[in-house]
């Protein structure tokens, strides 16, 4: 399905990347992903990976009942920070969208699930086109790609990490120091100094920095 959708999409193929590569940048660099939706609400992500234990409890009678146990641990979990990233952003603009909407108190009451809304009869018409009207503010009034890579920027910043923009490029790489990458089934061949290559110490580990 994926092949299909970004087939069809490419700049969706380029989106689904540039968010893979910030999940796998920042695990590795061992910092939670946060982000700002246009609500004002502040996110962050940070999956952790899960040891299971079975534990064998009596119920009476001779009878046992085994029951597994999830204890959480302090590694980032790689595969579902990836996986998470791209429905959560879109989770969080809907959020926003609800919130945005509420926020007007044009219409009264207003009953939501997800993305789905309902009122009275009588309040229907006035609830569609606030509703149209907010989701054209949501994406027009603000580049919400732009800001999420700037403050993925003031993050890296905060941290004290050393990064830089290659401008002819449209990249940024990351120094993660004394670290030893294999993050892509495909590693550079080139000996020049390409993302996966390393620089004395330093690997740098490449994020597209926009997508078209």
């Amino acid at each position: 399905m994926h092949e299909a959708l970004f087939d069809y999409y490419p700049a969706l193929k380029k989106l689904f990347e540039y968010f893979v590569s910030v999940c796998l940048a920042f695990t590795k660099l061992d910092i939670p992903i946060s982000w700002y939706p246009p609500s004002g609400l502040s996110i962050e992500q940070r999956y952790l990976k899960t040891a299971k234990a079975k534990v064998s409890i009596s119920v009476g009678k001779g009878k046992q009942k085994t029951v597994v146990l999830k204890r959480k641990l302090d590694q980032t979990d790689t595969r579902v920070q990836t996986q998470a990233i791209l429905p959560n952003i879109i989770h969080s603009m809907d959020a926003s969208h609800l919130i945005l909407i509420l926020n007007k108190n044009k219409v009264s009451p207003i009953i939501s699930i997800h993305d789905c809304f309902g009122t009275l009869p009588n309040n229907m018409i006035d609830l569609e086109t606030l509703v149209k009207l907010e989701f054209i503010n949501l994406y027009s009034k603000t580049n919400f790609l732009e800001k999420f890579h700037a403050d993925l920027l003031n993050i890296l910043e905060k941290n004290k990490i050393h990064y830089e923009i290659n401008k002819l490029e449209n990249k940024v790489y990351v120094y993660l120091n004394n670290s030893d990458l294999t993050l892509n089934s495909k590693k550079s061949k080139k000996k020049n100094i390409r993302a996966f290559n390393f620089l004395t110490t330093s690997t740098r580990w490449k994020l597209n920095s926009r997508t078209n």
